[in-house]
């Protein structure tokens, strides 16, 4: 939590993905979720809000497979629900369970080395200095390696046996979801199994291109659908979007004012609608003329493409837990840029909005909901919470700046943090909050 949850920078580039907190033997365990006190320190509280593990760490990661990476004296170990030492802290850093295993780096000097550990603490692959290690994702990890004819490093995977079944001849590799990964050469995109075969060949859908340096898919399945884009030309610019299924049958296309902004997630898919606002203007000379400007909206679409929640927010974020979190106010600018200045920034501006949670429905569940943390910011201080952490529910809490009177970056100074649940209170706000702010 906070900025002392922060790795040095070495770390920060490797991107752990984190899972709900799931016991060893495959049970459901109850959720944590990690909070500070006024010492900086780190303990974990249930859904309810109940101190489970009293702050006594130097630092914490989200529980994942049942255990969660903790700081004592320097030095990341892993603890259970309970609070008890599993793994003893002795590595330089930790990084939470992901498909069974964590990657862990060692103490020294210049290049720290890093191997994997399992549930007991014992090295699945030995600590080595080759690659850096990232989350497994379906029994493989993405890998860099020193390529010497090219001169950089190219792209592959490795298995939990230590071995590169699939060589490092990529330009990009991305994680596999439903048995594919993206890969991309300098030449072309394809998504490949599990063996490196090509199963999707992204060129040619529907006798168009994709876009190669405009649009790039994001490389994941969500509930069985990947995103991928499909040139075309129309008035809002050079991409159309799609989705398609893992054997590469498109489930449907966008029309082209519709961009993709993220994947499925309880039958949702966040998109932002691009249209035409005119405004009446009035220069300076006393002429008056009528201008007109691109602006965006974001809703969602269901599985078969068609609107569940029609684009009306200035703002929206992914579902997750059966609600999301939208900005309600005027649309924003497509490009901002382009705005400033202009006669036209006088007449449309961005307008006062708040953040609801709704369900999937459109309905308004929480009509003051939190204010979801920037990606900025979690990648700045936050940058061993789960995935979905700090932009909507996770397992019944969303932690989220609390809704003030103050602008976002006041509050984010102010550290005024806390977690909200489904009934729209907080069960815990932030000890720098808790001195100005009454709970909820």
């Amino acid at each position: 939590m906070r900025r002392h949850l922060k790795l040095v920078s070495l770390l920060i580039f490797l991107c752990a993905d984190f899972l709900p907190a799931v016991a060893v033997n495959g049970n459901k365990a109850p959720a944590l979720f990690p909070i500070w006190n006024a010492q900086h320190k780190t303990g974990y509280i249930d859904v309810t809000g109940k101190i489970i593990i009293p702050p006594r760490f130097e630092s914490g990661s989200d529980f994942s497979e049942g255990l969660a990476a903790v700081s004592i004296g320097g030095k990341w170990g892993f603890v259970d629900h309970a609070g008890n030492i599993t793994i003893a802290p002795a590595y330089y850093a930790a990084f939470p369970f992901s498909d069974g295993v964590a990657a862990v780096y060692e103490f020294g000097e210049p290049i720290r080395k890093c191997g994997y550990i399992d549930h007991t603490g014992h090295f699945v692959i030995e600590i080595q200095s080759k690659f850096s290690c990232k989350s497994f994702k379906e029994g493989f990890a993405v890998v860099d390696l020193y390529n010497d004819a090219i001169g950089e490093d190219l792209s592959g995977y490795i298995d939990k046996g230590g071995n590169i079944p699939i060589g490092a001849s990529y330009v990009f590799a991305g994680d596999f979801s439903n048995g594919l990964a993206l890969v991309h050469d300098s030449e072309k995109r394809v998504f490949i199994d599990r063996t490196g075969n090509t199963v999707i060949d992204l060129t040619g859908y529907a006798g168009r291109d994709t876009l190669s340096d405009q649009y790039e898919p994001s490389g994941q399945f969500g509930e069985g659908l990947a995103e991928v884009g499909i040139k075309i030309f129309s008035q809002y610019g050079n991409a159309r979007y799609g989705f398609v299924s893992p054997k590469g049958k498109i489930a449907f296309e966008l029309p082209p004012e519709l961009t993709v902004k993220g994947l499925f997630h309880d039958g949702r898919a966040l998109i932002l609608r691009q249209s035409t606002e005119h405004a009446t203007v009035r220069l300076g000379s006393g002429e008056i003329i009528r201008m007109a400007e691109q602006v965006a909206r974001f809703g969602y679409i269901d599985r078969s493409g068609k609107f569940a929640v029609q684009a009306r927010y200035s703002d929206a974020l992914d579902f997750s837990d059966g609600l999301a979190a939208v900005l309600t106010g005027s649309p924003r600018p497509v490009n901002q840029r382009d705005r400033a200045g202009s006669a036209i920034e006088t007449v449309i501006t961005d307008g006062p909005g708040a953040w609801k949670c709704i369900d999937v429905k459109g309905n308004v569940r929480i009509a003051r909901c939190g204010v979801p943390l920037s990606r900025d910011e979690l990648q700045k201080n936050f940058t061993l919470a789960r995935d979905g952490f700090g932009r909507g529910f996770v397992d019944g809490l969303f932690f989220s700046i609390i809704p003030s009177n103050k602008t976002v970056e006041e509050s984010v100074l102010a550290k005024e943090f806390g977690y909200m649940n489904k009934l729209g209170k907080f069960v815990w706000i932030s000890p720098e909050a808790e001195k100005q702010l009454p709970r909820a």
